[in-house]
């Protein structure tokens, strides 16, 4: 990932986040057995798929900002001016981030289905497929 101008660490973070699905594939062909591991390209601002020209790298600033890595660096960069170093530097970082999963974890949990009353009624439409009702309100 730093082939495509990410650092180490920001690479660490999206790959630590992403959903990806690791298998070893070809065991039959032991002993040249490899590994595969799926990365769903979505979660890229830009095409990251092999082509025959090779990878190409993105000039840092084109793409959206991603939250993480800035409060990661912005941290990392304090705790450096600070005098700290190694692994020292993203420890901060670090109980932020998991103070955010939780947060997430905790409002993902507080989400409920919306109420019956407020669903929109079901109406049997041409050829006796259920299409949505549209009523006017007030006028």
């Amino acid at each position: 990932m730093t082939t495509f101008g990410y650092s180490p660490e920001q690479a660490y973070l999206l790959l630590g986040a992403a959903p990806i699905e690791g298998r070893m594939s070809g065991v039959v062909d032991i002993p040249n057995s490899c590994a595969t591991v799926y990365l769903p390209t979505a979660i890229f601002d830009f095409d990251v798929r092999p082509s025959a020209s090779g990878p190409a790298r993105v000039p840092q600033g084109t793409s959206t900002p991603h939250a993480s890595p800035l409060i990661v660096n912005a941290i990392a960069d304090s705790q450096k001016a600070a005098g700290k170093t190694g692994p020292a530097l993203y420890t901060t970082s670090l109980y932020i981030m998991i103070a955010l999963q939780a947060i997430g974890f905790l409002a993902n949990e507080l989400i409920r289905p919306v109420n019956a009353k407020f669903h929109e009624p079901q109406a049997t439409g041409v050829g006796g497929q259920d299409t949505v009702a549209t009523t006017q309100r007030g006028s």
